[in-house]
């Protein structure tokens, strides 16, 4: 059985994104990816699968 759960991009999310940037964790013209971290952090994701980005997979 494969459960699947929507999550939304929220204001929270943003903002952590943000500061991921901010503080150099991703870089600046990657924001969407940052996004995609701030989502998986907020909402506890266990794995966040990515296909072909060093950038993600390295962190």
């Amino acid at each position: 059985m494969v459960l699947k759960r929507r999550i939304e991009l929220t204001e929270e999310a943003v903002n952590l994104a943000g500061k991921y940037i901010t503080e150099g964790v991703i870089g600046e013209g990657k924001l969407v990816d940052a996004e995609h971290i701030a989502i998986a952090t907020i909402n506890r994701v266990d794995v966040l699968v990515s296909w072909n980005f060093r950038h993600i997979v390295n962190l």
